[in-house]
């Protein structure tokens, strides 16, 4: 849904006629005066010590409306020309007011153990142990942004080469329906389930060698190969066997001066790169089934 916002930008000492016509009308209103800000500020020390700079910052007094349509923004604009220098009407969407301040509000540590999150953060709970995949290495970190962008409500989700079994825990925490880890590493079971058990989801996590034919039967919505350069063109015959039609292959691990090879071995098998992305030398190279 999209409201209509109106921008009015009075004449110097006008603002009051403007706001007594919209009280008049019972128009739902906001006004930004610097001068008033500073008023109100001088008025009242003994309840503040502190103000933004922004808040008293010199600039012409602003006023936005919220007229119903664009005809009685014409109405407005009309009956109150007399004061106005200039105007200006938009529509804005909804999520504008609900949602655009969000971004800004971040997670907050403080003293050794603590952290305050916001209500609406996917919060993974981890204790990596001996094994890789805390989210801090960039190759992680890629993919975990990848899984917000890829993985969907009901997929299937395989985590080559899983390690902590972060990715896995982030695919179900973000809504898919399963979730199959493998790693060689002989510790990665019981470290990853455990990760899991803090975050209340249940993958499904093997030792095993990928390679070998047989191990992984079936095909993956969105699979997860975060694994090396080498290991990735290894595999490159494999990996779109294991890819649902319309899926999304994640390969990261892959270091600077690699990625071009990985890219070119991946469409070589009849896949077409959907993204490449790059962060402190490492780079993902997000693919997907034609």
């Amino acid at each position: 849904m999209k409201y209509l916002e109106f921008t009015l930008y009075p004449k110097p000492g006008k603002a009051g006629e403007v706001c007594e016509y919209f009280d008049k009308n019972s128009l739902a209103y906001s006004i930004d005066d610097a001068d008033a800000n500073r008023d109100f500020l001088e008025g009242n020390r003994d309840i503040w010590d502190y103000a933004e700079e922004d808040v008293t910052a010199a600039r012409p007094v602003t006023l936005k409306v919220y007229p119903d349509d664009d005809l009685a923004a014409r109405k407005i604009a009309l009956e109150i020309g007399e004061f106005i220098l200039d105007s200006r009407a938009e529509y804005v969407d909804e999520t504008d007011w609900e949602n655009n301040w969000k971004p800004f509000y971040k997670p907050i540590a403080l003293g050794l153990n603590l952290c305050v999150v916001p209500e609406w953060t996917t919060i993974i709970r981890l204790n990596p142990g001996m094994l890789f995949g805390t989210g801090g290495h960039a190759t992680t970190a890629l993919c975990l942004e990848a899984a917000e962008k890829y993985v969907t409500p009901g997929c299937s989700v395989l985590d080559l080469g899983c390690g902590s079994g972060v990715l896995s825990i982030a695919a179900l925490l973000l809504g898919a329906q399963s979730a199959d880890g493998y790693d060689i590493d002989p510790h990665m079971p019981d470290i990853a389930n455990a990760n899991a058990r803090l975050n209340s989801v249940t993958p499904a996590f093997a030792v095993g060698d990928v390679r070998k034919d047989g191990l992984i039967n079936g095909r993956y919505d969105v699979i997860f190969a975060n694994l090396v350069a080498d290991l990735l063109i290894n595999l490159a015959e494999k990996l779109p066997l294991w890819l649902a039609p319309k899926g999304k292959l994640l390969c990261s691990g892959i270091i600077e001066g690699r990625q071009e090879e990985v890219q070119a071995v991946l469409t070589q098998q009849g896949l077409t790169i959907v993204e490449v992305v790059e962060r402190s030398g490492w780079w993902l190279v997000a693919v997907g089934d034609k």
